[in-house]
């Protein structure tokens, strides 16, 4: 398994979601979600070429 496969998987059990799996969940755009998390109001960073969301941020934004 190559280091990129295992850092990804380590991700997902971290606890942190894709950002194309926020966009599925709340009506924004990735441009706008990209922008929130740059200012700060959405706590997610860039991992690679992806951004990460921590599951309890996602949590907060879908109000579960």
């Amino acid at each position: 398994m190559s280091s990129t496969n295992t850092s990804r998987k380590n991700d997902a059990s971290n606890g942190l979601v894709k950002l194309s799996k926020l966009l599925e969940m709340v009506p924004i755009t990735r441009p706008t979600a990209i922008s929130l998390i740059r200012s700060g109001e959405i706590r997610g960073k860039r991992i690679g070429r992806g951004w990460f969301i921590p599951q309890s941020e996602v949590d907060r934004l879908t109000n579960t």
